[in-house]
């Protein structure tokens, strides 16, 4: 236990620059936290994004080129705004597009060029196997480029690598680990499971892979 957020919170979005970590949806509101890796100190409240993407969770991710962090959408209340913002000044924002699908208890993965919106079961009607994919070069909406398994739709657990995203537990209690390459992302496999026993329920990932 090395420091606290500003509230106790549950169903939040973080996402992660190089040197600090920021959590969105403090107290289900539009609140968000900062805290640097480098200390131990207390997290600290920075700013608020234009919508509450709190409550149940939306996907968060990393443009690490640009230095910017990506929050979309969200389901408590049904968000489809992907929001960015500044990791140099987090007064930055802007509201660069919109989710195809609505989807809250999500993941999110980035590549060096674009972000990943992973699954996402609430509200109801969503299909919570989506993978959509939103360019960091320019503004716009995401467009759908895949499905997970089963494994995936909803509480997973959203992370990636230089070349490859992946998604490991969810609801409920699933032990798998999905993997898909950025250069094909129709293409996802099974690829192991977590330890006898452990899942990733109701648990999130930072984003940057850098």
């Amino acid at each position: 236990d090395l420091a606290n957020l500003t509230s106790a919170s549950s169903g939040v979005t973080p996402v992660s620059s190089l040197t600090h970590g920021y959590v969105h949806g403090i107290v289900a509101s539009a609140n968000f936290d900062k805290f640097a890796f480098a200390s131990t100190s207390n997290a600290t409240g920075v700013n608020n994004l234009s919508f509450n993407h709190g409550g149940s969770h939306g996907g968060g991710a990393t443009d690490s080129r640009n230095d910017y962090g990506y929050v979309a959408s969200g389901a408590g209340p049904a968000i489809t705004a992907i929001e960015r913002f500044s990791f140099a000044n987090e007064n930055n924002q802007d509201d660069v597009g919109d989710v195809v699908e609505v989807g809250g208890q999500a993941s999110g993965c980035s590549s060096e060029t674009n972000g990943y919106f992973l699954g996402g079961n609430a509200p109801p009607g969503a299909s919570g196997t989506n993978i959509q994919r939103y360019a960091f070069a320019s503004s716009g909406n995401s467009t759908s480029v895949g499905t997970l398994s089963a494994s995936g739709s909803g509480r997973g657990n959203g992370m990636s690598s230089q070349t490859h995203g992946y998604v490991t537990g969810g609801e409920v209690h699933f032990t798998q680990i999905d993997k898909f390459s950025f250069a094909n992302e129709t293409t996802w496999n099974d690829v192991g499971d977590l330890g006898s026993g452990v899942t990733t329920n109701r648990c999130h990932h930072s984003s940057s892979h850098f």
